[in-house]
């Protein structure tokens, strides 16, 4: 085969510019803590969402202060294509959060190193008139700082950007 023409492996496709979100919150008594760092395509942006994160317990683990009991709420965006999504993260120590009725596993992948299950159905939103909304999970634990994580995101993701943002978990920092 002449030289510039070798097929090149799956895992050398160039892969979309990221840059790194550190998402964190502020508790009066601990000071600053971690629930994780994610590094997500370039056009997507994360802002505080409606409520402001709460922290309930926290773990210094090595140099970092890790939430191990709390939540936060995100809204992530593509400004460009005027796309938006609510992204809900929890962490606990002990049970995992109630989930959704409507809730199907899509697949099982790896977010930061560990087993995580992904899975999609749809959850109701509004205080009226309540509507079904559209929503993807995945849950994982990890044990480097004892919590389970459980990160929800809400809205119509599917196809490339699913598959992107999904991506981008995997290089997920959590410890």
């Amino acid at each position: 085969m002449p030289k510039g023409y070798e097929l090149r492996k799956e895992d050398e496709v160039p892969k979309e510019e990221r840059h790194t979100h550190t998402i964190m919150a502020s508790n009066f008594f601990a000071g600053i803590a971690n629930f994780m760092q994610v590094q997500l395509p370039e056009r997507w942006r994360l802002e505080t969402g409606r409520s402001l994160p709460e922290v309930n317990r926290t773990r210094m683990v090595g140099e970092n202060l890790w939430v191990v009991d709390g939540d936060c709420t995100y809204v992530m965006y593509d400004e460009g294509a005027m796309k938006a999504y609510e992204l809900h993260i929890f962490a606990s120590e002990k049970e995992r959060r109630r989930r959704p009725p409507r809730m199907v596993l899509m697949k099982k992948m790896t977010i930061g190193g560990h087993e995580a299950r992904v899975e999609k159905g749809e959850v109701y939103h509004g205080f009226l008139r309540r509507r079904p909304m559209p929503m993807v999970s995945m849950d994982f634990s990890c044990p480097y700082t004892s919590r389970l994580l459980r990160m929800e995101l809400r809205g119509r993701l599917e196809g490339q950007d699913l598959d992107a943002f999904l991506d981008s978990l995997r290089d997920l920092v959590c410890h």
